[in-house]
């Protein structure tokens, strides 16, 4: 029990600068990818529908993800992700502030385009966090299905980060559970899973 406490204690301070944090015990599974991905059709808005608990995102409303490809051969992705918070004084709303996270990726290797090692930062020229991030699954048109896991200095614990997305607000298509199950199936515990506040959202 100690021990892996102190495990936790030290992924934390490893990984503090890492965007979404949902640990646990075990090692980053191996989960496919999408086939034969598209980025050109992958770009453009997406509808963050539920994500696992991220410190960043606590109060965050209408969370966006918008992709953009920057370069012609594919290999390099500009990210954002912005949302609004709600700014509130002794339990008042005071105003909603829209709140920007810019990324930059890179395709990972020659094998697929569905993985990118993404530089986050708070503005364009201050890319600060890497992260490799996996596009498992999207029909480009409804759904798709990002995840991340890290295993900093070969720690029996992992970080994880999962993001259900929808290109429009409404309910999920049937595949998304369908790729629920296979994200269980390979360990990834899918309770982590929070629905997203986008009520009202354009």
């Amino acid at each position: 029990m100690m021990l892996t406490t102190f495990l936790l204690l030290a992924l934390c301070l490893v990984t503090h600068g890492q965007q979404d944090l949902v640990l646990s015990q075990g090692s980053c599974p191996d989960i496919p990818v999408q086939l034969n991905f598209d980025l050109k059709r992958f770009e453009g808005y997406w509808k963050v529908y539920e994500a696992f608990g991220a410190p960043y995102m606590v109060g965050m409303s209408c969370v966006d993800f918008i992709f953009e490809q920057a370069s012609d051969d594919g290999r390099y992705v500009n990210i954002r992700l912005e949302g609004d918070r709600d700014v509130k004084v002794l339990g008042f709303k005071i105003w909603t502030a829209n709140e920007i996270y810019y990324g930059k990726g890179t395709v990972l290797d020659d094998v697929t385009d569905a993985g990118w090692s993404v530089l986050f930062g708070g503005k364009p020229d201050n890319y600060e966090d890497r992260t490799n991030y996996f596009i498992l699954a999207t029909d480009y048109v409804n759904y798709a299905i990002v995840y991340s896991c890290i295993q900093p200095a070969k720690l029996p614990i992992i970080s994880e980060s999962c993001f259900i997305l929808l290109r429009r607000n409404g309910s999920p298509p049937a595949e998304v559970s369908t790729h629920k199950f296979i994200l269980k199936s390979y360990g990834v515990n899918v309770t982590n899973l929070n629905k997203v506040n986008n009520y009202n959202c354009y």
